[in-house]
């Protein structure tokens, strides 16, 4: 609802140059490849957008992590050796939630479920 509430104001506001369902598609697609920054000073909330870097996959046990620079770019950084050809994978999330809710931010906010080792362990919880 939240999503058709901003894609109808949107397209009220660029009236006749984007219909309220191709405003919704822009809406979900920014929503789900842009990072959470902090502004400086503010601390305020803030989307990034950085197209390479959100072409990288998401795994719950990454092989790399993003740093944020104070020139509001992006770094990523390899935690582990990653051999020529492997996949990059980064986390959405920080590490410390569980399964479900894992499981649940994902699908809401990046429009998938984690199928990732961890994910899919029995004894994880």
């Amino acid at each position: 609802q939240q999503y058709l509430d901003k894609a109808r104001n949107y397209s009220e506001i660029l009236q006749g140059l984007v219909t309220e369902e191709e405003m919704l598609k822009i809406l979900t697609i920014l929503d789900t490849n842009t990072f959470q920054v902090l502004a400086q000073g503010s601390g305020e909330s803030l989307s990034g957008l950085y197209p390479r870097v959100s072409k990288l996959n998401h795994s719950c046990v990454p092989n790399a992590r993003t740093i944020f620079c104070s020139d509001y770019s992006i770094k990523v950084i390899c935690t582990v050796p990653i051999k020529k050809g492997e996949t990059i994978y980064i986390s959405y999330l920080p590490p410390f939630y569980n399964t479900f809710a894992r499981q649940t931010i994902l699908e809401k906010g990046k429009q998938f479920i984690c199928r990732c080792p961890r994910c899919q362990d029995p004894t994880e919880l």
